[in-house]
């Protein structure tokens, strides 16, 4: 991606004022960045929770955490994207001398969106501090024992990119065309998180001293079968078949392509 210095200033805790190399990308870099990488993430993560939610008695307890954690990191990456209002900065040396904060080239909805207002600061709420320290770091709070409602996580943020996704649309963006392979996969475990019922509850938890990542799991969402969308066959078969192994199947792309 293409970045081009703007010159602004912003002050540092000694008053002190420090210019600021802000990031700019152009149209061509952020339509491929969203039908590549963020609908990758969407994909991702709906195919984690949905592999996860029927892993009980399927798969091995390490299979099911490593399902749970990476949805978890997904789920983060997507919170980020969704609800920051600008990026974060590293301070830096300057040509010439002196010092400068430089922005990180991460991609947010404000760049495809100007006006784009989350729904809330966080979509993911208390949750967010608990996968910092339980997922993303190593932080002495991890000891005690953190449980997530990764179905109901999942759906909120699928909604508020479905949200998005529409905001675009209203506006005749036509960057709203590169996030299709992300909207369809939006779409599907939302509907397929309703299918479920109000009385679904499915929680996952971090703590090792688990038999199980799922501590309590609804009956249609235990099933190796119930509510599996389309193109993922439980278990894996014959290569013709289209399975989880496929892992691009997400982004609308088959590994055999």
């Amino acid at each position: 991606m293409t970045s081009e210095p703007e010159s602004r200033e912003k002050k540092t805790g000694d008053g002190n004022e420090l210019p600021i190399v802000r990031q700019s990308f152009s149209p061509e870099d952020l339509s491929f960045f969203a039908q590549e990488h963020i609908s990758y993430e969407i994909g991702m993560l709906v195919n984690d929770v949905y592999t996860w939610a029927h892993s009980p008695g399927i798969l091995a307890v390490p299979i099911q955490f490593a399902l749970m954690e990476s949805a978890l990191v997904h789920l983060r990456l997507l919170d980020d994207f969704l609800t920051l209002p600008s990026r974060l900065t590293n301070e830096a040396d300057a040509r010439g001398g002196g010092r400068q904060l430089v922005e990180l080239d991460d991609v947010l909805a404000t760049d495809y969106l100007d006006e784009w207002q989350p729904s809330s600061k966080r979509l993911l709420g208390e949750s967010r501090q608990g996968i910092n320290s339980h997922v993303a770091h190593l932080s002495m709070s991890r000891q005690s024992q953190r449980a997530w409602d990764l179905l109901t996580l999942t759906d909120t943020v699928a909604r508020e990119f479905l949200r998005f996704i529409g905001s675009l649309a209203a506006e005749q963006s036509l960057f709203a065309l590169s996030f299709e392979p992300g909207k369809s996969s939006a779409e599907s475990f939302v509907r397929w998180f309703a299918d479920l019922g109000t009385t679904t509850k499915t929680e996952a938890t971090t703590d090792p001293t688990s038999s199980s990542p799922t501590t309590e799991t609804d009956a249609s969402v235990q099933s190796p079968q119930a509510g599996l969308p389309p193109w993922l066959t439980w278990p894996p078969t014959a290569p013709s078949t289209t399975t989880y192994s496929e892992v691009r199947f997400s982004t609308g792309h088959r590994s055999d392509e």
